[in-house]
């Protein structure tokens, strides 16, 4: 499955938009910042929330918690490093391992088998202002959206 995210960093009250490869509206996610703490609502087209990300400041390693549908899914730690970006991700499908350039946006999302369950690519999107993602059928794409939402979140604070 094809998606596009729009490139920007959430700011106190933000939405981003992702788009089907048709270009429709697919997920819009909501940004919230109260009291120093990140809550982002991902919803479906029909206005239902089908993920959240709430962000967990520890001390070194600030992590997100994924929820689906109410559910604990996953977690997402940044962790601390003085070079390139690397993030420990533990979900229902087990370890997901980031592998590429973060920070340029042209990465993969490989599961503990091995197998690639997204690619992540600036290169992917016509538009200047998104960056695409091709998700395997095997996994939910509103948990691979919060994830990447948060991943893109921690590499631009």
């Amino acid at each position: 499955m094809y998606f596009e995210i729009e490139k920007h960093l959430p700011g106190f009250c933000d939405t981003i938009m992702v788009f089907d490869a048709d270009g429709d509206v697919i997920f819009e996610i909501d940004s919230r910042l109260t009291l120093n703490k990140r809550t982002l609502r991902v919803f479906s087209p029909d206005e239902k929330v089908v993920a959240v990300l709430e962000r967990q400041d520890n001390l070194i390693e600030p992590t997100f918690n994924i929820y689906l549908k109410g559910n604990f899914y996953g977690e997402l730690v940044k962790e601390f490093t003085f070079f390139e970006p690397r993030f420990h991700i533990v979900s229902e499908y087990g370890p997901i391992i980031t592998h590429g350039d973060l920070i340029n946006l042209d990465f993969r999302l490989i599961d503990d088998e091995g197998s690639i369950i997204a690619i992540v690519s600036d290169d992917l999107s016509d538009e200047e202002d998104n960056y695409g993602i091709e998700i395997s059928e095997d996994v939910d794409p509103a948990f691979i959206i919060a994830l990447l939402i948060g991943i893109d979140i921690q590499l631009n604070e």
